[in-house]
């Protein structure tokens, strides 16, 4: 999977910078960008003024821009793209199957967009979120508690509570009281780690799970609605890079 930033400047032509996995690059004075496991690219905050989605990135503050979506660097503006055909036509076609009223397979998936872990993809585990070496998903954060969250899937629902954090929790930029569905796309925050639900394509595709990783089972009930949710967001972004 191959990941690429798109430099626009006023008066001058696009440049497109093409991004091998692991790779990182200088794609403007003090401005570098890396490839990210996610679809997308991962920007890092240096002492120039760079912007996401309006809000400014932090010297060393590393998020992931998604397909379709850019920063600004004073004039400039830097977009991401994402090259991965399989994936991409992967979503189309759950997408299409959505707007025919069909069924579909997926798996959700946890995407890192801010925060030491920014551009990786984690597999959405029922559990506890945390820096603790039990938790179910582990967050290697300092700004996030042993038992920072929970987890949970209901009735092909993905619910998460916080769990008396020291910084708290926020989902879709409130604090997060109780017990809340989360949606895809939709931001939660623990500490500096952002994350937002994504989809796995079906097994056999090209991003499988690894051996490592056990994915969960499709979930119940509202399982197949929610994938093909996640999987019209996922083909959103995937047309918007084309």
């Amino acid at each position: 999977m191959a990941s690429r930033a798109t430099v626009h400047r006023p008066g001058e032509p696009p440049v497109e910078v093409p991004l091998a996995a692991g790779a990182t690059a200088e794609v403007l004075p003090s401005v570098r960008v890396s490839a990210a496991d996610a679809p997308g690219i991962v920007i890092e905050g240096s002492p120039r003024r760079i912007r996401v989605a309006g809000r400014p990135l932090r010297p060393g503050e590393r998020w992931l821009l998604r397909p379709g979506q850019w920063a600004t660097v004073d004039g400039a503006r830097i977009v991401a793209g994402w090259d991965d055909p399989g994936t991409a036509a992967e979503a189309r076609s759950v997408l299409l199957a959505a707007l025919r009223g069909e069924e579909g397979e997926a798996w959700p998936e946890l995407h890192a967009l801010a925060g030491p872990l920014a551009g990786r993809r984690l597999r959405l585990r029922p559990g506890v979120i945390g820096r603790a070496a039990s938790a179910a998903t582990r967050l290697d954060d300092p700004t996030v508690s042993r038992e920072h969250a929970r987890v949970r899937v209901e009735d092909g629902r993905v619910l998460v509570e916080d769990l008396g954090s020291r910084n708290g929790s926020w989902l879709g930029g409130a604090r997060l009281v109780g017990l809340r569905e989360m949606t895809p796309g939709q931001e939660f925050r623990a500490g500096r780690t952002v994350l937002a639900l994504g989809i796995v394509p079906p097994a056999g595709g090209a991003d499988a799970p690894a051996p490592d990783q056990s994915p969960v089972q499709p979930l119940p009930g509202r399982a197949s609605r929610f994938a093909l949710l996640a999987a019209a967001t996922a083909a959103a972004a995937a047309l918007l890079a084309l």
